[in-house]
């Protein structure tokens, strides 16, 4: 596709030239110092409002790029955003303010048009290190076309803004089915009252007793592995692959001999969970299936279950999902290396409800009866804030993209 030319006074600048870079004055704060210190002034995490605290670092407009912790490649998500007022960020956004010749909003909207997929690293987390970050070029038009096009971009987002309330309205409407006597508000807050009532009314046992956890190779596993040859590709999955709903979106593969030793395995059918925040609160968790060799491969970020015959996976997995036990893993996190994960030992002396394997199937299928319902509305109101989220972005790129540098 052939370039635009740059209009008459526009140009392209280093990013230097044109943003000040305020990342020494971020501080982040574990949330059990947090939770004792909540109060009114906004704390921002990569790229949303993590709650509040009582003092602050920050009192300006100012715009915040994701750092780590977001999505980089799904360019329906925007990366960077606006604030004012006084708040607090901690050290998973860089902190940015207009120096020369672009205003905060232009800068925020220009941002949100890179793309970043050349500029990110990590496996487990993607990364915009700051070096990586002063590499981006800044379209700078003239002040007087800034504002013209500000204003026209403002017109159009508030427009969008107010249609994605109308569907906002639509999801939040209260379950139509009038044998539900529950009152609730949201999709997922129906979800999560059917998981709740799902696990409160049987005797308990420790998960560990009937479940493996980080399964070490056995004997058949290790005569299974011997015969991959180095050369031959295996499933690898990275945690963003695994939706917040309990599914494997995508996978790779990588040679086998790149993986045998640095990366944990598991088995088809186990049962996989997040240990890590925030991808645990998250709920990235799912049933492994689909795999090559009979195996995967991931990173140590992962909890992995093997059930016994006393414990379907499908049952254990949304337990697995259920609100009072990640409420419970979030009180016994350990905190190492500026990250929170829940121990293994933790989730093996937990008390699971275990009823007969029978009953155990009768409550997964009304789950996923249920879930399905509930599908049928949301793929409707995703599908509706997917168009409005594509609009967002044609827009921006319809005045950012294609010019030459």
């Amino acid at each position: 596709m052939a370039q635009r030319k740059l209009p008459e006074g526009w140009k392209y600048e280093d990013f230097e030239k044109c943003v000040e870079i305020l990342d020494n004055q971020r501080k982040p704060i574990n949330s059990s110092e947090r939770s004792e210190r909540i109060w009114e002034i906004p704390y921002y995490w990569a790229n949303w409002l993590a709650g509040t605290i009582d003092d602050y670092l920050f009192n300006e407009e100012l715009v915040l790029l994701a750092e780590d912790g977001w999505d980089f490649i799904n360019k329906k998500i925007n990366v960077a955003y606006l604030i004012s007022w006084k708040s607090w960020v901690n050290n998973h956004a860089h902190v940015l303010k207009w120096k020369n010749w672009v205003s905060n909003k232009w800068l925020c909207f220009f941002l949100n048009t890179v793309d970043y997929s050349d500029k990110v690293s990590g496996s487990t987390r993607l990364k915009l290190n700051q070096w990586e970050m002063k590499k981006i070029r800044i379209l700078v038009p003239t002040l007087s076309d800034q504002q013209k096009i500000v204003a026209y971009l403002d017109k159009q987002f508030t427009f969008i803004d107010s249609m994605e309330r109308e569907i906002e309205a639509y999801a939040g409407k209260q379950d139509k089915d009038e044998t539900n006597k529950r009152k609730l508000g949201k999709l997922d807050e129906l979800e999560n009252w059917i998981i709740d009532t799902a696990f409160q009314w049987f005797d308990t046992v420790k998960l560990g007793e009937v479940v493996s956890m980080n399964s070490s190779k056995n004997e058949h596993d290790k005569d299974l592995l011997s015969k991959i040859s180095d050369n031959q590709e295996v499933t690898f999955l990275p945690m963003s692959s695994i939706s917040e709903d309990g599914y494997i979106q995508n996978y790779t593969t990588w040679f086998f001999s790149k993986l045998k030793k640095w990366y944990t395995y598991f088995r088809e059918w186990d049962v996989l969970m997040a240990k890590i925040t925030p991808c645990m609160e998250n709920k990235k968790s799912c049933i492994v299936d689909k795999t090559i060799h009979w195996f995967w491969f991931w990173s140590t970020e992962f909890h992995s279950f093997r059930t016994s015959p006393l414990v379907l996976n499908k049952y254990l997995f949304y337990f697995l999902r259920w609100n009072l036990f990640l409420k419970d893993c979030e009180l016994n996190f350990n905190w190492a290396a500026w990250h929170k994960r829940v121990p293994a030992e933790f989730i093996s002396n937990y008390e699971l409800p275990l009823p007969d394997i029978q009953t155990q199937k009768q409550i997964v299928q009304k789950i996923e009866t249920q879930f399905a319902q509930i599908d049928t509305i949301r793929r409707e109101v995703l599908k509706q804030q997917g168009n409005l989220k594509e609009l967002r972005k044609a827009i921006l790129f319809g005045v950012f993209g294609g010019f030459e540098d």
